[in-house]
């Protein structure tokens, strides 16, 4: 059994070590530029590598990285209330002070980036007018919480979401941070009935109500914000409760995953994927504290430092510079080198946004500090 200090100084480890892996999955999600293809439509009788790519690219993208955001909610709850006894307002309005230079100001200036390029575009273009009218047509304050199509441009391609589309995530935290008291009350009042709750919310679902506004994800967020909230506020460590369901938790997320892979798209997918996702992230965590435990891997600190900054900045032309680079030495068109496109497109965008983030921190330390919140 670990001792209590290095118990903590394990916990630490893990959560710091998963930022950047974390991240990567974040960068595969968003890898917009190779078909997906249903999973159904795999010939098994005559396996080929268009199946192969199929079986790859849904893996990658559509459900092993479905653990990304929700982790990142899970260990934003438990370091927000890290060391946390009672939760009064003085804390609370410290708490939120600390955010606005951490999580609102970077989500302010990079909601701005999209708008600011679209901006010199217009100028650009002598399309001026059109860019006023439409921006003041679709709601200036939408920039910052539920933009519509912005140009159907690669920033935002959906009809939820902020401009800059990826910060959807940090939007949803941001809402969740300012309702933490609640959170608080829910956990110290229920213990872990309300994260329960929450959780069966987030199995089920909930019909959508808001035309620009996804439900559901906030109920996401709270309820991997709570669950990792539950963990700090009654001291509990993280990563020796999550040892407690070390072996049902690999065996349920490799039996959920393979069955969420090869059902996906079809009515079962929406139940089994929550499944996946809960135990995937113990197995997870379980997984990553044995091997630091064991001295088998360790956080490197450019990689976890640069991970926000990874997440920010990804979809901001950088994925199309790296799929213009790969179409140009790989111009062929066979599920070989599709696989090795789609592979490859990712890792190289977050190379570059590691090398950009190295390379800002060197030698603008000040700016890098105001646009990734002192990270």
């Amino acid at each position: 059994m670990l001792k209590e200090k290095s118990a903590l100084e394990l916990q630490s480890k893990t959560i710091d070590f998963l930022r950047f892996p974390l991240a990567l999955m974040v960068v595969f999600i968003h890898n917009p530029f190779v078909k997906e293809f249903d999973m159904q439509s795999i010939n098994y009788a005559d396996f080929g590598t268009s199946d192969f790519y199929v079986i790859i690219f849904t893996t990658l993208k559509s459900v092993l990285s479905n653990i990304a955001v929700p982790s990142f909610f899970m260990f934003s709850g438990f370091l927000f209330f890290f060391n946390v006894k009672d939760f009064s307002d003085k804390i609370y309005i410290n708490k939120i002070k600390k955010r606005v230079s951490t999580l609102f100001v970077p989500y302010i200036l990079w909601c701005l980036v999209p708008i600011g390029i679209s901006f010199v575009f217009a100028l650009l273009t002598n399309s001026i007018n059109e860019f006023w009218n439409y921006l003041l047509d679709k709601g200036i304050l939408n920039i910052f919480l539920s933009y519509h199509f912005w140009h159907s441009n690669v920033f935002n391609y959906t009809n939820s979401g902020p401009a800059l589309l990826p910060l959807w995530f940090l939007r949803d935290l941001i809402l969740v941070i300012i309702l933490s008291p609640l959170v608080f009350l829910l956990i110290k009042h229920t213990k872990f009935l309300g994260v329960l709750l929450l959780g069966l919310l987030y199995f089920f679902k909930v019909p959508s109500i808001f035309e620009l506004y996804n439900v559901n994800q906030l109920i996401t967020a709270l309820f991997f914000f709570s669950l990792g909230a539950y963990f700090s506020i009654y001291g509990k460590n993280l990563v020796l409760s999550f040892r407690k369901l070390q072996s049902v938790s690999y065996v349920i997320a490799i039996v959920s995953f393979l069955l969420t892979l090869f059902s996906y798209n079809t009515p079962v997918t929406r139940f089994l994927m929550p499944v996946f996702v809960i135990s995937g992230i113990i197995a997870v965590v379980n997984l990553t504290s044995g091997l630091i435990e064991n001295k088998k891997i360790k956080s490197i600190d450019l990689l976890a430092q640069s991970s926000f900054f990874v997440y920010l900045c990804h979809s901001i032309f950088i994925f199309d510079l790296s799929k213009y680079f790969f179409d140009k030495i790989l111009p062929f068109n066979n599920y070989y080198i599709l696989t090795a496109k789609f592979l490859l497109t990712p890792l190289l965008c977050t190379a570059i946004c590691v090398s950009v983030y190295y390379m800002l921190k060197r030698f603008f330390p000040k700016f890098t500090a105001i646009i990734t919140g002192g990270r």
